[in-house]
């Protein structure tokens, strides 16, 4: 008889033990699907501790994850060997009603890895079987998302016709369901919704009937005027602005490309922000607006937050080249090496897709240009040459002097970094304000300037006495007088010295800066010509912009 309560006290134990293990378990796997919110680095975490579990569900579930984990984060893994363990498990999995739901929740995390590859052959057969898992099982939400997933990849492989079908089903069925505002099956129809105005885009771009493009929008403009997130919203201005840009609508599209890049700035999504910076730029260059669209393919360039190469960053380069060129600017042969070197480096089937790329956006052979590219660099680099024997002659000849100076230019360094250190120069330097002001005016003028330093609007190109009278809202005679009173110098001094003083600090916090040509570093000051901007930066710091870069280096070697 005690041997019975024994036994029977150590099975409850054993059970309750099992039973919180198992609830740890499916909290840790559900951890995994909310990793863009919590991080990979959290969701690896947990998701390696479903390993611990001994349920083949569960290890099945485990490889899947860490399969997607290890991919999206860029880092190494054995395929095959993933693979082999999600079907060695799962194939131990008895097909009951009580692991349909996971079944169906693993083939989906394989489908979308496989997605997230590329490969949307295999990305649909796995969803087809995750499809028969949830339709066993009957859970409407999940047969939602599953079936939502297939029509996405079934647009994705070109059947248009039948994703738009099954799409706009889905959306009904929805609609007839969610009459409690479901905001999961909300969110479901949103996502649908947007891959519907993507098919209808891709249909136009097959047929080039317009009656897409009208499809599109209506759906488009129903959400745009709904209660939807700002990262919706934001994909719906971006959809909004690739469809007017084929209506030729290009201001009003290059509006919606500005907006979506206004919201994901807020939501920090870089890599939406750099695809509506393309376009929009690209737009403003097809359209000969050549002075803000190199602002947009500079902002790619600068703004990048990874080492990868893809399509925008390396086409930006190219339409700098471009832009450059017909600008007769200098710039233009930095960025005809950079675009080669970059282009250079891509495997033979990225060169391929890029070309497809480039000839549908300008109708041209992206080889042949490349060839172009280089032949021109070669002869640029011959000329080059020579122009560097002759630099070498005067140089030869400049060195006595040069180093007469650089005593003197190496003091000049040191003080300009003392001043930067204690804060004497600042990007936005504010103007003192004296303790009495001659009257209301006076002070109005001054607060305007600080605004004015404060957006940094001495930056712009088109920045002078007029200007700035027309935007603090005085006239040009009393503006130049209340500088001289107040700072002690002309107006073109104060401009200067702004300038020089900005551009100083940039090229201490930014080090991309500092392979800036002098031509581009002049422009990022608001200067329109390279040799103005270094005898002005010469003439305030005592040495030209390249010494001063160059000791930056050195300094920072060091």
């Amino acid at each position: 008889m005690y041997r019975i309560k024994v036994s029977i006290i150590i099975f409850f134990i054993s059970f309750l033990t099992f039973s919180q293990t198992q609830k740890e378990i499916e909290f840790y796997k559900s951890k995994f699907f909310i990793y863009p919110t919590i991080g990979t680095d959290s969701a690896m975490y947990y998701t390696n501790k479903v390993f611990y579990s001994k349920r083949p569900i569960d290890l099945a579930f485990a490889n899947a994850a860490k399969w997607q984990l290890l991919f999206v984060t860029n880092q190494k893994y054995n395929e095959k060997e993933f693979t082999d363990k999600i079907d060695f498990y799962v194939k131990k999995v008895p097909v009951k009603k009580e692991f349909l739901f996971e079944l169906a929740n693993i083939y989906n995390i394989k489908s979308h890895t496989y997605r997230l590859k590329g490969d949307n052959s295999k990305c649909y057969e796995n969803l087809i079987i995750a499809q028969k898992y949830a339709e066993k099982n009957g859970d409407f939400k999940q047969n939602i998302k599953i079936k939502s997933n297939l029509s996405s990849i079934k647009g994705a492989l070109g059947m248009h016709d039948k994703a738009i079908h099954e799409i706009k089903n889905l959306i009904k069925l929805i609609d007839k369901k969610n009459v409690n505002n479901d905001d999961y099956l909300t969110d479901w129809k949103n996502r649908n919704t947007i891959n519907l105005s993507t098919f209808y885009i891709d249909k136009y771009n097959e047929t080039q009937s317009k009656v897409y493009l009208d499809s599109a929008s209506v759906y488009l403009n129903k959400m745009q005027n709904a209660e939807i997130s700002d990262s919706y919203l934001a994909l719906v201005y971006a959809k909004l602005g690739i469809i007017n840009n084929e209506l030729k609508k290009y201001d009003l599209a290059n509006q919606y490309y500005r907006n979506s890049i206004k919201i994901y700035s807020k939501l920090n999504f870089y890599s939406e922000i750099e695809v509506n910076t393309f376009n929009l730029g690209l737009n403003l260059y097809q359209n000969k607006k050549y002075l803000e669209a190199k602002k947009n393919f500079k902002a790619i360039i600068t703004n990048k937050k990874d080492t990868i190469v893809n399509t925008n960053y390396l086409f930006s380069h190219k339409y700098l080249a471009n832009i450059y060129t017909l600008e007769r600017n200098d710039s233009a042969t930095y960025y005809i090496d950079r675009f080669t070197e970059l282009y250079s480096k891509q495997t033979d089937l990225e060169r391929e897709a890029l070309a497809k790329t480039y000839s549908k956006i300008e109708n041209k052979d992206l080889n042949e240009e490349f060839e172009s590219l280089k032949k021109r660099n070669s002869k640029s680099q011959f000329v080059y040459i020579i122009v560097i024997l002759i630099l070498l002659f005067s140089t030869f000849i400049s060195l006595i002097i040069y180093y007469k100076n650089k005593k003197n230019a190496e003091s000049k360094y040191q003080q300009l970094l003392i001043d930067v250190n204690e804060k004497k120069i600042v990007n936005n330097q504010k103007i003192v304000v004296p303790i009495k002001v001659n009257n209301d005016n006076e002070k109005k003028i001054i607060e305007g300037l600080l605004k004015l330093e404060n957006d940094r609007f001495f930056l712009r190109s088109d920045f002078n006495l007029h200007t700035a009278a027309k935007k603090i809202g005085s006239n040009t005679t009393y503006l130049t007088s209340v500088i001289k009173s107040y700072k002690k110098m002309s107006f073109n001094d104060y401009t200067n010295d702004l300038r020089i003083n900005y551009i100083l600090n940039e090229l201490i916090e930014n080090k991309k800066l500092q392979n800036y040509t002098i031509q581009s570093l002049a422009e990022v000051v608001g200067y329109k010509n390279g040799a103005s901007f270094s005898k002005i930066f010469k003439q305030k710091t005592g040495l030209s912009p390249f010494q001063f870069i160059e000791k930056l280096k050195k300094t920072e070697k060091s």
